[in-house]
């Protein structure tokens, strides 16, 4: 089943609050605003949402929770640029930089997670993820195509 965008679903609420409240109570929440839609592909038991973000030094920050069948990560991003979506239709390509990615634990503490351990399946279904959610998710209003670029900063 492909990723959708969607806003989360009566049902799944206490699943994902509690997941959410696990990843906010060790990262902060400053600039929290608890999230309403994410994208999610159910066959698989992934799903991305955004949790808090902002603007820093002139930089777009942005922080995710993504949950790879079972598995909890926490993602902080820096939006390097964004080429095109200029005209409704037009595609817009944004690049990415991921600078810290965990994984939490079963007792609720992050460890730093070698994205690269994998041979890039993690990196490709994040891409895949992004892609989906086109920027703004189910609250997308432009009908621009989202291609998310990753590159790993220093942090990872």
């Amino acid at each position: 089943m492909p990723f959708i965008n969607e806003y989360i679903p009566e049902a799944d609420k206490p699943r994902y609050e509690a997941i959410e409240k696990a990843v906010i109570k060790r990262t902060g929440s400053v600039g929290h605003s608890r999230a309403r839609s994410w994208t999610i592909d159910r066959e698989r038991d992934i799903f991305l949402t955004w949790i808090k973000g902002g603007d820093i030094e002139r930089a777009r920050y942005d922080a995710y929770i993504f949950h790879n069948a079972g598995r909890t990560f926490y993602i902080e991003t820096w939006q390097l640029s964004t080429v095109g979506g200029d005209r409704v239709g037009q595609p817009r390509t944004t690049t990415l930089r991921i600078d810290l990615f965990s994984e939490m634990d079963e007792t609720g503490h992050f460890f730093k997670h070698d994205i690269q351990s994998d041979n890039g399946e993690t990196l490709a279904l994040l891409r895949e993820a992004f892609t989906a959610e086109r920027g703004s998710g189910v609250l997308n209003t432009e009908k621009c195509e989202f291609i998310s670029i990753l590159e790993l900063g220093k942090g990872v």
